[in-house]
């Protein structure tokens, strides 16, 4: 158990450092719950480009089960007006 521990440990290190690199190259986009608020906050901090839509009841995925529910429409919608300003 305390391999598997280790190696789950690794794996989100390793993760958060891809992540890290990731963020200074790329603007981010943010639309779930309330943990990604707190990324954002961290992302702001240091300094790197983001876009938060901030959708109060959601939690981590709440839209990929009812793609026509009102939490898809709004980050559907932000996620085009994100990519069209990303890209300009």
């Amino acid at each position: 158990m305390a391999n598997y521990l280790a190696v789950v440990l690794r794996w989100l290190l390793l993760l958060v450092a891809l992540f890290l690199a990731l963020a200074s190259l790329f603007t981010t986009f943010l639309a779930p719950g309330w943990i990604d608020e707190l990324l954002a906050a961290k992302l702001t901090a240091a300094g790197r480009p983001n876009t938060l839509v901030s959708v109060p009841w959601a939690l981590h995925a709440f839209d990929t089960i009812n793609f026509d529910g009102p939490g898809a429409q709004i980050t559907t919608y932000s996620m085009a007006w994100f990519l069209a300003a990303a890209t300009r």
